[in-house]
């Protein structure tokens, strides 16, 4: 079995990677759901904009935390799109939303 790290996925003009957010990681499924929901409230200019910096990084990694904090069972991939398009995590992303 091979252990090896995949490639790094650079997010942002910072040069980050996806592993240098461990406490900030879901299973895959959710990501699709997590960014759908970011641009139906967010739209482009957050993906264009803020997606890379630090404030953006921060606001995804308090999504997925409050997710976390939720539980899996609770809320499954399909539900954090809506919970991201709703009012529920305003306090992360009120500044992004268009």
């Amino acid at each position: 079995m091979d252990n090896a790290r995949p490639e790094p996925v650079v997010i942002g003009p910072e040069g980050r990677k996806w592993w240098e957010f461990p406490d900030a990681m879901l299973p895959p499924a959710y990501g699709p759901s997590i960014f759908d929901g970011l641009w139906e409230k967010c739209g482009r200019k957050f993906f264009d904009e803020h997606i890379g910096t630090e404030d953006g990084l921060q606001a995804i990694k308090q999504v997925i935390g409050k997710i976390q904090e939720m539980g899996l069972e609770q809320t499954p991939p399909g539900k954090a799109k809506s919970l991201v398009e709703g009012k529920f995590m305003d306090d992360f992303l009120a500044k992004f939303t268009i």
